[in-house]
């Protein structure tokens, strides 16, 4: 039997020791080259989902910013005072429309807001005074990042009082909506419509701006849901001002179609002092009075807003 040289064995020995050596040298670098690996991913997936977040973020805050500031609005509205002119609609210039809902605050007016709230639209709401005190924090809930306006205490025809009359359902409104909000009244939707020059001269006097529309839904004379929206989807331009009722249980229903409708013709939903500030009517079209929104003489036929 031969004999294994020695030198041979431990030749044999030092190379498997030095392949042994080498292989756990790949082993390591592997093994860190999965970790470094692990790291970058992570940390890639850590950046992408905080970009999401903050762009996310940015878009809901984007959706929540007023369209204009609350001073330049106020400002806006209150230039167009001192022509002492109603208001039917905004300059057509810019996408830009109002909706805004009359006759509350009512028993569906806190849930018409949130709902609002939720789409990250702000609407204008013109209220009956005499509502206020028993819906006082749903008139608070309202004032919060919407317009509030005066639609007579009593929810009576303008133009069949008296100058003094008149001047007292506007005021006693405005005071009411003052004293939970504690903001100024500088609106007036005088129910009905109904308005003329004596009319115009005490909400001048009283410090509010008329502001009428140029799309009436019907939801008060029984339109229904479907004819809602279509109102909204057919006839929504670029400065108009929306006349809605969110008591209206087929308006309430719709809310979120009836915004649908506006944003899908590329138009962004702002309160009216946004919409003058932003959009403001020509010196034609107030002088035009309907007319230069497009409407007829007079505004409303009779229909109870």
């Amino acid at each position: 039997m031969p004999v294994e040289d020695p030198r041979s064995s431990r030749a044999h020995e030092a190379a498997h020791r030095r392949e042994m050596r080498r292989r756990q040298v790949r082993r390591r670098r592997v093994v860190a080259l999965a970790v470094v690996a692990a790291v970058i991913v992570l940390l890639v997936v850590a950046i992408t989902a905080s970009d999401s977040k903050r762009h996310s973020g940015d878009a809901r805050a984007a959706a929540r910013a007023p369209a204009a500031s609350a001073a330049v609005a106020d400002r806006s509205v209150r230039r167009l005072l001192k022509q002492g002119t109603p208001v039917y609609c905004g300059g057509r210039d810019r996408p830009y429309v109002a909706l805004t809902f009359d006759d509350g605050p009512g028993p569906s007016t806190a849930q018409a807001v949130r709902k609002l709230a939720a789409l990250h639209v702000p609407a204008t709401f013109f209220l009956i005074g005499e509502h206020v005190t028993p819906f006082r924090e749903t008139v608070a809930l309202e004032a919060r990042g919407n317009a509030i306006g005066d639609h007579t205490f009593h929810h009576v025809q303008l133009t069949a009082l008296s100058l003094v009359d008149a001047g007292h359902e506007i005021a006693d409104t405005a005071n009411a909506i003052t004293a939970v909000t504690h903001q100024p009244v500088r609106l007036l939707r005088p129910p009905l419509g109904a308005r003329n020059p004596p009319v115009d001269a005490v909400a001048r006097a009283e410090g509010v701006l008329e502001v009428l529309w140029d799309i009436d839904v019907r939801d008060i004379e029984g339109a229904s849901a479907d004819e809602v929206v279509a109102a909204v989807s057919h006839h929504a331009q670029p400065g108009s001002i929306i006349q809605m009722h969110e008591n209206a249980p087929q308006t309430l229903a719709s809310l979120d179609a009836i915004v649908g409708a506006v944003r899908a013709k590329h138009l962004r939903p702002v309160t009216v002092p946004e919409l003058i500030a932003l959009d403001p009517p020509s010196p034609q079209q107030l002088a035009a009075g309907p007319r230069g929104c497009g409407l007829p003489e007079p505004v409303s036929s009779g229909s109870a807003p």
